[in-house]
């Protein structure tokens, strides 16, 4: 007989944990940001001589697991989050960022995570076959080798290769036979070369904490979708992943790239913890497995996208698919939550897949942290509202200092090669034109005072009645481009505000994004099947979804460290993290 959950009173919002608090008005310009609802209000009578507990919320469900909070203020309706399950993605990042690899290695015991600077919680114990020093952890009596990785690493001369290889979209059969190794070796040597770019990642960007204190960024984020391919011939259905990742603008380095896929859980352990602790009577903010794909969940919002709402593109402008982003936004339970959850789709067998935007939250959470030092910050996103109110709810103190703005970012990136070419002509005509009535003015001035011009022209789109300002000198990689100002409390004087216009940008990341299709064959784009089933085959694709993790990780130390521009120098070197371009035997060997 199961498990019987009697109704527990829940508070009116999720409780903060680890000073997280994101349950509060996302707009700037309302007097409610940053003050979280109440955990509780009057209702009915108030005795005499008691005062109402008033509250700027009202609390109202839009859909039962999508419990949304209206601003009394200025009227959005935020959906709820877990404060906890935010903490646990922020954690699962942050993670990688402590030195950690010398500490005890079980998960379960208080050490974990411990540095073995902490001499009073270790003891040695002896040393291993190959040489390494073993030690003893006095909380759980496991012991644990630590030494070079390379040393234990079978055929460590082959080590470049497979890197070279890895970072050059070569599969892994063909590593097999270009390396002479056999598959299990190879697979065993891309692990190996994931943790050793982990750890070298993990020890320059610590610097960023202590020591390198860039004075501003402009920061690009944008999100990737990645696919891992079917095990199961009779269920053809994609496992779809999203990546979420920010690059500096001006130096080029990648700051993080995080995937939603903890390979870390196990499925049927997570589901039958979620059955014992009542996640399942609960709507998600109040889960203690809030940011987890439940089975029950995935199916629910697959039936959701089936009948929800879809309406055919007639205007292919780029202002009609900013139009058409916000209405799709408002069609959505929860306007945060940009997963698409189709029959064509299915839960990964290994790991456990997290809700996308959990991990978008956790990302800007880990940037608030690794930026800290950082002067002023501007983010220049995609046009998602998920992504915002992570921004926003992870930068909230700064943007009210006014060290920290967010814009929005629309580009169109489905005009062929001639139209972009057509769209930069003409752009270059009216600059032409504009320029020729100022003579002997820079041509940066120039820009400026156009955009200066179509200021004065912002078009308000969308039910939240934002203001879009058209990019009046768009490049080839963004031939048509429309940015909105979503921290512009009028604070800042028309100068500063067409500087910041005239950067918008998502090239940072989008460069990233592109490397990653052409040099990782894991996150190639797939093969549409020939039949009706809708599925989508990736020739490369990896069955093991850590694997396209991995290939990020890899990628992001290569592209910020190893490969130089054409100014013969790396992203770390312009940002700082580096004197020089780094080789890859510095870190294999």
């Amino acid at each position: 007989m199961g498990k019987i959950f009697s109704p527990v009173a829940k508070p009116r919002i999720p409780v903060p944990v680890d000073g997280i608090q994101v349950n509060y008005c996302k707009n700037p310009q309302c007097k409610n940001f940053g003050h979280p609802a109440k955990p509780e209000v009057s209702r009915g009578r108030v005795a005499a001589g008691q005062k109402r507990k008033q509250d700027g919320y009202r609390v109202a469900a839009s859909g039962r697991d999508a419990p949304v909070l209206h601003c009394k203020e200025c009227g959005e309706s935020p959906p709820m989050k877990s404060n906890l399950g935010i903490a646990q993605e922020l954690a699962r990042f942050k993670s990688l960022l402590a030195e950690t690899d010398d500490g005890c290695k079980n998960l379960d015991c208080e050490n974990f995570g411990v540095s073995l600077r902490a001499r009073k919680r270790y003891q040695k114990f002896g040393t291993t076959a190959s040489g390494d020093p073993r030690y003893r952890c006095k909380a759980c009596g496991k012991t644990f080798s630590v030494g070079s990785a390379s040393r234990r690493h079978r055929k460590s001369e082959k080590n470049r290769l497979i890197f070279m290889l890895a970072v050059n979209k070569t599969p892994i059969r063909r590593m097999c036979e270009v390396a002479d190794l056999q598959a299990k070796y190879v697979y065993q040597k891309l692990d190996f070369l994931h943790g050793q770019c982990v750890r070298f990642l993990a020890g320059r960007e610590r610097k960023l904490l202590t020591s390198v204190h860039p004075k501003r960024l402009h920061l690009s984020v944008d999100r990737q979708d990645h696919f891992a391919n079917w095990l199961d011939r009779g269920i053809k259905k994609n496992i779809v992943f999203q990546a979420i990742g920010t690059a500096d603008n001006i130096t080029g380095y990648v700051f993080a790239s995080h995937m939603n896929y903890d390979p870390a859980l196990t499925h049927e352990i997570v589901e039958k913890d979620a059955r014992d602790c009542g996640d399942l009577h609960l709507s998600v903010p109040f889960r203690q497995h809030a940011r987890l794909w439940l089975g029950q969940d995935y199916l629910k919002a697959m039936y959701r996208s089936a009948i929800r709402y879809k309406k055919a593109i007639v205007d292919d402008t780029l202002l009609a698919k900013v139009m058409e982003t916000y209405e799709k936004t408002g069609n959505r339970p929860d306007v945060e939550d940009l997963e698409a959850v189709t029959g064509y789709m299915q839960l990964p067998e290994h790991g456990v897949q997290v809700r996308a935007d959990y991990t978008m939250y956790g990302h800007f959470f880990y940037l608030a942290h690794l930026l800290r030092n950082v002067g002023r910050i501007r983010f220049y996103m995609d046009q998602e509202s998920g992504i915002r109110a992570a921004c926003l709810s992870a930068f909230m103190k700064r943007v009210k200092k006014r060290t920290c703005d967010a814009f929005y970012v629309s580009i169109n990136k489905d005009m062929t090669n001639d139209e972009r070419e057509q769209c930069v002509k003409a752009s270059r005509k009216c600059f032409k034109q504009f320029k020729d009535r100022f003579p002997g003015l820079p041509d940066r001035e120039v820009v400026k005072m156009m955009v200066k011009q179509n200021m004065k022209s912002l078009k308000q789109i969308g039910q939240y009645k934002d203001l879009w300002l058209e990019h009046p000198y768009p490049s080839k990689d963004e031939p048509e481009k429309m940015v909105s100002f979503q921290t512009d409390l009028g604070d800042y004087d028309e100068d500063l505000k067409a500087d910041m216009y005239m950067r918008a940008s998502l090239a940072g990341i989008d460069r990233f994004f592109m490397q990653a299709r052409r040099r990782s064959s894991y996150l190639e784009r797939g093969i549409h099947t020939s039949s009706r089933s809708g599925g989508v085959w990736h020739g490369y694709a990896p069955y093991d979804p850590r694997m396209i993790g991995k290939s990020l990780d890899i990628l992001r130390f290569y592209y910020n460290y190893v490969q130089v521009g054409k100014n013969k120098e790396t992203p770390a070197m312009r940002l700082g993290l580096a004197d020089g371009p780094v080789k890859v035997e510095d870190i294999l060997y």
